[in-house]
């Protein structure tokens, strides 16, 4: 794939559009771990404002057209990540907070507005945080960011130009910051292993897969400001034919138009929480009201309706973000500036499914299978929607029963149910009660006695939703369809006979609709509390210069506790020294190379009484220093160490003079 380079040439400010009240105006876009990126949506925009200004003839079909059903040509594969971001991500483990990374790579700057007269004006300062120039583990180095991109041969020569004519990035670009330096490789290459999957043209297969999302997803479905929380079938279904090398060949109306193949829905668990399943609010405990006939207890179940059921039998809810973006007005176009919010999940979760199929449909997909990744959602070709895709090994398919006598089942929709009666979509209970029987083989009865016991309405949960959609083709939403929620739960009692595990009812099945998983009811998993699936990408071994930094930065703590603490216990010893010698001490540590090389610049202050201060307080604060057992060695640690006593005593000072000041002023006045 090709890839584009940013380095930087001053600091930066990819703001997020998040803030921190009074601490942090305007905050800088970094990751869980605390890495700071590029937004990729960010830097197309970026990309296509620098092509506006050499006029570029090709924009469009570049960068694409908003609202036109064929995407531009430039798509990225995530967002403009640190040239060894997976060393350093590879680094950190959990002791380390991602206040700790982020510190490492950014820091604060405070600005105001100034009027007419040359001061700052009342209530206008403002903090920013920035990233650094530099890099922190090679200080003569500039950090440098990366993203691969996809794009037509026809167009590279085109990316070339485009991104030589990149020169600013991000918040105050015209303020100093985000000053860059872009390149395009157009011949950098990755290479995907080939799966090398052959199947039997004739024989029903199953492809286990998982999708991990390398940016974030927006999933949207009748609500524009929110996502879904998994993937449908019906996405993973568009992504595939999208990616299909022939759309005119026959094959691809089998595959994709006739349910040649049918793909699942993917979820981060195995299955949407049952509805049958409570929380307790005092004991935060679980319970099955299917099983437990008196769950009050002096406490008050409440209904789970969201969420994920894994393999351990903990809730998973995937992580979401909410993601700011401005949209700018340039080129005259009619488009207004808007600055607006969308909710998205959070890169790095895996969601599991599978793709089912007759072998010779299975093996046409094998080229998108093997190229490793998908684009689903809103916004895919830019800062959404990327995903990689792996498949395990795949299975025949082979329909599963349970022999049963007179036991009681659960019916378990772990999809959408779209049930047609007489061509209209329908919330008919009892339909779809006759479905599922008719399609399980569910017979009533055993022990030797007729069976007259059915569907248990007492302990029984569905629940509806609408369906919704919208075509690109057509540029229009699709027609709203009635269905039964994912998640609903039936109980049968006193079932006998051969019941299939797993059957598939109702419409557009093909696309994820219409799974019911059937089980006894005494199996039903215990249900455990809440957990979070977050990948880090540890794809390289980790960088020993990068863990240095990470403990440095925690010794650095453990120094500037030990400082403070001398501070306030030798405060007298410069209180009566000016500020301005202080400061003027402090950049003497700043610039000096060693201790001996510090001490030598203090022996320099004309002042005898004012050196001799200085020159009593470093001889006991070098004492207490190694009774802490702190590296003399290391000149850094003493620096932090003298700046530090030296910080305080300063403000000490300061409150000191101003207490005085404020006392002689009444005085005065009295």
């Amino acid at each position: 794939m090709p890839k584009i380079e940013i380095e930087l040439q001053s600091d930066l400010c990819a703001a997020s559009g998040e803030g921190f009240s009074n601490v942090i105006d305007t905050d800088v876009s970094y990751d869980a771990l605390g890495i700071p990126f590029i937004p990729s949506r960010r830097l197309k925009g970026c990309l296509r404002e620098a092509a506006f200004l050499i006029n570029e003839k090709n924009i469009d079909k570049i960068f694409g057209v908003a609202g036109d059903n064929i995407s531009g040509s430039l798509k990225f594969s995530s967002d403009a990540r640190l040239v060894d971001y997976n060393a350093i991500a590879a680094s950190i483990d959990s002791s380390s907070s991602h206040e700790d990374v982020l510190g490492l790579f950014t820091y604060v700057r405070a600005a105001t507005e100034i009027d007419e007269c040359g001061s700052a004006k009342d209530g206008s300062l403002r903090f920013m945080r920035v990233v650094k120039k530099y890099s922190p583990i090679d200080r003569t180095k500039k950090i440098k960011f990366s993203v691969e991109c996809e794009i037509e041969d026809d167009y590279k020569t085109d990316m070339e130009r485009i991104c030589k004519a990149l020169r600013s990035i991000g918040y105050k670009r015209n303020r100093g910051f985000g000053s860059v330096r872009c390149t395009f490789d157009s011949c950098h290459n990755t290479f995907n292993t080939p799966s090398k999957l052959i199947l039997d043209p004739e024989t029903e297969y199953e492809l286990p897969a998982t999708i991990t999302n390398t940016l974030p997803l927006i999933l949207s479905q009748g609500n524009d400001d929110d996502t879904l929380d998994y993937i449908s079938g019906t996405s993973i279904l568009g992504a595939f034919a999208w990616m299909y090398h022939d759309k005119t060949a026959s094959t691809f109306s089998e595959i994709f138009l006739e349910g040649g193949v049918t793909f699942s829905n993917f979820y981060s668990g195995q299955y949407p929480v049952p509805l049958c399943y409570a929380k307790m609010k005092q004991a935060e405990t679980y319970v099955n009201l299917a099983k437990e006939e008196d769950t009050n207890k002096g406490d008050t179940p409440k209904t789970i309706n969201r969420g994920y059921v894994d393999v351990d039998g903990k809730i998973i809810e995937p992580k979401k973000e909410i993601i700011y973006h401005h949209r700018h007005r340039f080129n005259n176009s009619s488009d207004d500036a808007l600055l607006y919010m969308q909710t998205a999940i959070s890169a790095n979760h895996t969601f599991n499914g599978s793709i089912k199929g007759k072998g010779k449909y299975l093996n046409e997909l094998v080229p998108i299978i093997d190229s490793g990744f998908i684009r689903v959602g809103k916004s895919r070709t830019a800062q959404y929607g990327h995903c990689c895709i792996k498949i395990e090994k795949e299975k025949k398919i082979k329909e599963e029963f349970f022999d049963l006598l007179g036991e009681d089942i659960v019916v378990v929709l772990q999809s959408d149910i779209l049930l047609l009666n007489n061509g209209i979509y329908s919330w008919d209970e009892k339909f779809l009660l006759e479905e599922i029987e008719m399609k399980a083989g569910i017979v009533f009865g055993g022990n030797g006695m007729v069976g007259i016991s059915t569907y248990d309405r007492k302990v029984s949960s569905i629940a509806y939703k609408i369906i919704t959609g919208y075509n690109g083709v057509w540029n229009l939403k699709k027609p709203q369809a009635k269905a039964f929620k994912a998640g609903s739960v039936m109980i049968y009692r006193n079932v006998s006979g051969k019941v299939k595990q797993t059957i598939f009812i109702g419409a557009r099945q093909n696309e994820g609709y219409g799974v019911c998983r059937i089980m006894r009811l005494s199996e039903m998993p215990e249900l455990y509390k809440e957990s979070n699936l977050i990948l880090k990408e540890q794809n390289s071994e980790p960088s020993p210069q990068f863990e240095q930094l990470l403990k440095d930065k925690d010794r650095a703590m453990q120094v500037q506790e030990a400082a403070i603490k001398f501070a306030k216990e030798n405060i007298e010893m410069l209180s009566s020294i000016s500020i301005s010698q202080l400061d003027r001490v402090r950049r003497m540590a700043e610039d000096a190379d060693d201790e001996n090389d510090l001490n030598n610049r203090i022996g320099s202050i004309r002042s005898v009484s004012v050196k001799n201060a200085f020159i009593d307080l470093i001889k006991i604060a070098d004492k207490e220093y190694k009774d802490n057992k702190f590296s003399s060695a290391r000149y850094d640690d003493y620096k932090c160490y003298i700046d530090t006593i030296l910080r305080y005593q300063t403000y000490y000072n300061k409150i000191s003079n101003s207490k005085n000041q404020s006392k002689s002023n009444k005085g005065e006045s009295e």
